[in-house]
């Protein structure tokens, strides 16, 4: 503590005040928050990358009381959002690898070298993207608790 300098935390009624505010998120949040995971989930399938379709058709929200889980449901999503480093595949299943070159023919191979991926970042872009819409949903619902809206 710097010389001379006195600190003085007056703590009364803090435990009144956090009180009223957990009661009054207890009320609020669970109204919004479905709004806003939607709103988000909206945003995440306008910004994903297309190929198939089939990334896009699996985000999927879930929303319990606190909680909103964002997800896709397509095993590759993680994949697709955060990079990936070079890597080796290998033929498992079968003896090789198969897959249509650029020109349409058939390739074949027991290993290939995967030069790795960029990645999309599409949630925390489609979260950037809904920060003005998250603050709208909360002051509307805000607003029709307390009665202005």
């Amino acid at each position: 503590m710097i010389k001379g300098w006195k600190v003085d935390v007056n703590t009364k009624d803090y435990d009144v005040k956090i009180v009223i505010l957990r009661k009054a998120t207890e009320r609020f949040v669970p109204e919004a928050l479905p709004e806003i995971a939607e709103y988000i989930a909206a945003r995440i399938r306008i910004i994903i990358p297309v190929k198939t379709g089939r990334l896009r058709a699996s985000v999927t929200v879930i929303v319990h009381a606190m909680e909103a889980i964002i997800m896709t449901t397509a095993g590759y999503g993680l994949y697709v959002d955060l990079p990936t480093r070079p890597h080796i595949i290998q033929a498992r299943t079968r003896k090789y690898l198969r897959w249509f070159g650029a020109d349409g023919r058939p390739r074949f191979a027991k290993q290939v070298r995967h030069p790795g991926t960029r990645g999309a970042y599409f949630r925390r872009r489609a979260l950037d993207a809904s920060r003005g819409g998250i603050v709208n949903i909360l002051q509307r619902t805000y607003n029709s608790l307390v009665g202005n809206g």
